[in-house]
């Protein structure tokens, strides 16, 4: 189930034959990216099973059109580069959807949260390892349906696994996004996103209360703390956590710098929409129940069976 953090293509850099980026998950993030590549003057196409359609990004209140197009009806034969923009628990519908169209040396990228993504690729059928992004790219659909980009942030690509050099799949296309870079240990930063959302992500779902909520004096700040000092605990018995600072200073950290934002998660819970709990406290709690005496995780069991029933995948 690791092999999202010890398994990479070593050849990945010299394998995949250069061509555009499909990009398959029209939400919000793939909407962005297709914008923001298309600009940089990447070839690259926006996928959806639901059809084609149009829509508009505001990038400081100034429309900008998207074009969407139909996955069954527009890609071509094969793919060699796909940008999965799905949330964490329809990655295995996506490549079930684009598994027969992919090269079989074809580069396969996510941004999305969490581990355990192997049992995707089984499912799906895809023997290719799957590459990742680290990201704080924050982007939110407004009321009239406008896809709005909140924040450009940071993205960190690499190839989870020993230290590589900048694949040519990132260095020849991706590599224009001036805040996308390559990061040779790439395993390091999703461990670290990994932790934090674990604390994140649940608790404010579980309030319905914004990042910076957390921070307040009385019980939001109490739970962060436990919560924090629980998934540090496993995590370090799990060798997914080797910082020398305590998780809760960078969970902290991220709520300050976004206290008015919601996360993805309580997104989801106030949407109706599946949440990434699964690939979260889920896979957590899964990776513990392998320890012979593993630490407490109380409120991580709590949280994770209080918001499960929003985990189930939804359409890609």
């Amino acid at each position: 189930m690791a092999n999202e953090l010890t398994g990479g293509n070593e050849d990945s850099g010299t394998e995949a034959q250069p061509g555009p980026w499909f990009i398959l998950g029209a939400g919000c993030l793939g909407t962005v990216l297709a914008f923001r590549l298309s600009r940089q003057g990447v070839p690259c196409k926006l996928l959806s099973h639901r059809g084609a359609d149009e829509r508009s990004v505001l990038v400081d209140g100034d429309p900008y059109g998207v074009r969407v197009e139909a996955l069954a009806a527009q890609a071509p034969q094969s793919i060699g580069r796909l940008l999965l923009t799905t949330k964490a628990g329809q990655i295995d519908a996506a490549l079930q959807l684009a598994g027969p169209k992919l090269q079989s040396d074809a580069v396969l990228l996510t941004p999305a949260n969490g581990l355990g993504f192997a049992t995707s690729l089984e499912t799906a059928g895809v023997e290719l390892p799957l590459q990742r992004a680290v990201s704080t790219a924050a982007a939110y659909r407004d009321e009239a349906g406008n896809i709005v980009l909140a924040a450009i942030g940071d993205t960190r690509v690499g190839v989870p696994g020993a230290a590589h050099p900048p694949a040519r799949w990132f260095l020849d296309s991706l590599s224009r996004l001036p805040d996308w870079q390559w990061d040779p240990q790439i395993a390091t930063a999703i461990e670290r996103k990994f932790a934090i959302n674990c604390v994140i992500n649940p608790l404010t779902a579980q309030r319905r209360c914004l990042n910076g909520d957390l921070l307040d004096q009385g019980e939001g700040e109490a739970l962060l703390e436990q919560l924090s000092s629980e998934v540090e605990a496993n995590l370090r018995s799990l060798g997914l956590w080797r910082e020398a600072t305590p998780l809760q200073q960078y969970v902290q950290k991220v709520c300050r710098a976004t206290a008015v934002n919601r996360s993805s998660m309580l997104q989801d819970v106030l949407a109706g929409r599946p949440t990434e709990i699964e690939y979260l406290s889920g896979e957590l709690l899964r990776r513990r129940a392998c320890l012979n005496s593993p630490p407490a995780a109380a409120l991580s069991e709590a949280l994770y069976e209080q918001l499960r029933e929003r985990a189930n995948p939804g359409d890609s």
